[in-house]
């Protein structure tokens, strides 16, 4: 049997990675809909915010908000 010849590794194709850690949420019917509805407009006609972007924040400011919490107890 020949042995197989790797190509040199060429540089990745695509958008650069923005998520270090990936969760498939699941939402209450309407959830995602509500979501949608108060996403802000950007500039210059550009689509409205990322629905990933918004609940990565409300998320975060979550996690804050009981970091917080706990550490008052």
């Amino acid at each position: 049997m020949r042995a197989r010849i790797l190509p040199p590794k060429l540089p990745r194709v695509g958008r650069k990675q923005r998520w270090d850690e990936a969760h498939g949420a699941r939402f209450v019917r309407g959830t995602l809909a509500r979501i949608d509805a108060v996403l802000k407009p950007r500039q210059g006609g550009k689509p409205p915010e990322y629905r990933t972007d918004f609940i990565a924040s409300a998320v975060e400011k979550e996690i804050r908000r009981r970091e917080r919490a706990k550490g008052k107890k």
